[in-house]
C-alpha cells in the first residue's frame, strides 16, 4: 500500500450557492483565462468534519466508537457550565474557569469576555477535564483567584492615576501634549502587554493546576483533530498538529455562470386579508419583501489527499497504544473516504437542495506521492461538445491513464459514480479498453483492501 491516498472528484450542481464571498456572492478563481466559480477548501473540510463526527453520533460508519474534537471559543463558557452541574454557584464558576484558563496562557477579548480571542480544537471532552481540575482544587482556586483579583484592582487604580497625571501636563520629562507611557508589560487589560498575553503579569497559578489544564488541550484520541490537524499557539506545551488531509479549492471545468435570482416573500397576515377582501383599499398590496441572491451552476472538481503515514504519526504522538494505531488509522481512512463521497456544503439547502447531490464520478488511487488533476482542466469545458460533466469524466480518467502509463509509483485505482450517463459512459470505456480503473459499488470499496503501508 502506496503512503498516499489520493481523491478526486467530479460533482454537477444546479441553482446553489454553497460558498460565498465577503459581498454574499459566490467565490470565483481565474483559471486558463476564465473566470471559474471556486468552494473553498475550508469550506468543504468542514461539511467532511460534521459528516465523519454526524456518522458517529448515529452509530454507523467505521468511527462510530471513537473520539472526535470540538471546535470552539466557548471553552471557558463550557467548563462553568460542567462546573455548575458540580454545584458551583454560576457567577463563581465563570469567573473561575475564565479567569483559570487566561492565567494557564489562552487569550482572551476585552471586557472580561469569556470567549477566546481565537477558535480552540481540542477533544469533545475538554471541558469535562477543566472541570474537574478546578473542582479537585477549588479551594486553592479560590485563594488564588482572591489574590489576582487584588492585583488586577491595584493595576487599575495605578493606571487611572497615571492617567491623570497626563492629563494635567505633569508627566515628567515627556514632551507638552504627550503623556507617560506605563513600563512595558504593564499596558491594556489587567497588566498585560502588547501582545495582550496577560498570564506573564497575572499571579502565577499553582504549577500542578497550570499543568493539568494544559494537558486537557492534548489532542488524544481526537480521529478528527488526527486527519484534519490544528494550529494552537497559545498553549506551547500543547503541539500543533500537521494535517493528514491535504484539500484543493473545488472549481468549475467550465466558465462560471451566475444567475441573479429575485425573490419575494409573501407576509401571511397581509395575504389572509387579501383573500378575505379585507384591504381592497390597501395601498401596501406589494410582497412582504424581496431581494437578490446570487444561484450557480457546473460541474466542480475537487481532489484530495491523505498522508497515511502523517495519519499515524499524529495517533501515536497523540498517545495511541502501538497496537491501536494500525486499526485506528484504517478506520479513519474509509469513514474520511466515505465524507468525501457523501459530505455536500448546508448553506442554502433549505431553498436549493444541494444536500442531495451526488458527485458524477468519484476516482480514488494510491501513489508515493501527492497528485492533483487541476491541471487537466486548466482549458474550460464547453456545451458545444456535449454535456460538460460527461466531457469532464473522460478528460480526468483519460488524464489519470496518461499519469498511470508514465509512473510507475502510482496504482490505476478505482472509481464510483452514482449517474446513470457516467455509468453508461465507462460501460463503454470499458468496451473499448480504454479504462484502467476497477468500478466499484460503494465509497468504502473504493479503498483497497491491504491495511498495513
Amino acid at each position: 500500500m502506496y503512503p498516499y491516498l489520493n481523491l478526486h472528484a467530479l460533482a454537477t450542481f444546479s441553482g446553489v450557492l454553497l460558498n460565498r464571498d465577503e459581498n454574499n456572492l459566490p467565490k470565483v478563481l481565474q483559471y486558463g483565462g476564465t473566470t471559474r466559480t471556486r468552494i473553498s477548501a475550508q469550506c468543504y473540510r468542514r461539511a467532511e468534519r460534521m459528516y465523519l463526527r454526524s456518522e458517529a453520533a448515529e452509530g454507523r460508519g467505521p468511527l462510530r466508537s471513537h473520539a472526535f474534537g470540538t471546535r470552539t471559543r466557548e471553552w471557558a463558557r463550557l467548563t462553568a457550565a460542567r462546573l455548575v452541574e458540580r454545584g458551583w454557584p454560576e457567577p463563581e464558576a465563570r469567573e473561575t474557569a475564565r479567569q483559570a484558563l487566561r492565567a494557564a496562557g489562552l487569550k482572551f477579548g476585552q471586557n472580561d469576555s469569556d470567549l477566546t480571542k481565537v477558535l480552540l480544537f481540542a477533544p469533545e471532552e475538554t471541558d469535562t477535564a477543566l472541570a474537574e481540575v478546578l473542582d479537585a482544587h477549588r479551594e486553592e482556586l479560590a485563594t488564588w483567584l482572591r489574590e489576582e483579583t487584588a492585583r488586577a484592582e491595584a493595576h487599575t487604580k495605578s493606571e487611572a492615576k497615571k492617567s491623570a497625571k497626563g492629563r494635567r501636563g505633569d508627566s515628567g520629562n515627556a514632551a507638552e501634549g504627550e503623556t507617560e507611557q506605563p513600563p512595558a508589560g504593564e499596558s491594556g487589560e489587567g497588566g498585560t502587554s502588547g501582545s495582550g498575553d496577560v498570564s506573564t503579569t497575572m499571579v502565577p497559578l499553582p504549577k500542578e493546576v497550570k499543568a493539568r489544564l494544559l494537558a486537557a488541550f492534548d489532542p488524544g484520541a481526537a480521529m478528527d483533530i488526527a486527519l484534519f490537524g490544528r494550529m494552537l499557539a497559545e498553549i506551547v506545551s500543547s503541539p500543533n498538529v500537521d494535517g493528514a488531509i491535504q484539500s484543493s479549492h473545488a472549481f468549475t471545468v467550465d466558465e462560471s455562470v451566475v444567475t441573479e435570482d429575485f425573490y419575494t416573500a409573501v407576509d401571511d397576515s397581509k395575504d389572509r386579508r387579501k383573500r378575505a377582501a379585507l384591504d381592497v383599499f390597501d395601498d401596501d398590496s406589494g410582497a412582504g419583501m424581496t431581494g437578490y441572491q446570487s444561484l450557480v451552476s457546473g460541474t466542480f472538481l475537487r481532489s484530495t489527499t491523505l498522508d497515511r503515514r502523517q495519519l499515524r504519526l499524529n495517533l501515536a504522538r497523540a498517545g495511541m497504544p502501538g497496537d491501536r494505531v494500525e486499526r485506528a488509522a484504517r478506520s479513519a481512512e474509509l469513514a474520511y473516504v466515505d465524507a468525501f463521497v457523501n459530505a455536500v456544503p448546508a448553506a442554502k439547502s433549505t431553498t436549493t437542495g444541494g444536500l442531495g447531490t451526488q458527485p458524477k464520478l468519484v476516482l480514488a488511487f494510491e501513489a508515493e506521492r501527492p497528485i492533483h488533476y487541476a491541471a487537466a482542466f486548466e482549458r474550460a469545458l464547453t456545451a458545444k461538445d456535449g454535456p460538460v460533466s460527461l466531457q469532464a469524466v473522460r478528460r480526468l480518467l483519460a488524464q489519470h491513464r496518461l499519469v498511470c502509463r508514465r509512473r510507475e509509483d502510482i496504482t490505476e485505482g478505482s472509481v464510483l459514480t452514482y449517474d446513470l450517463d457516467v455509468e453508461e459512459l465507462l460501460t463503454k470505456l470499458r468496451v473499448e479498453d480504454a479504462l484502467s480503473a476497477r468500478v466499484v459499488e460503494s465509497p468504502l470499496a473504493l479503498v483497497a483492501e491491504e491495511a498495513t503501508l
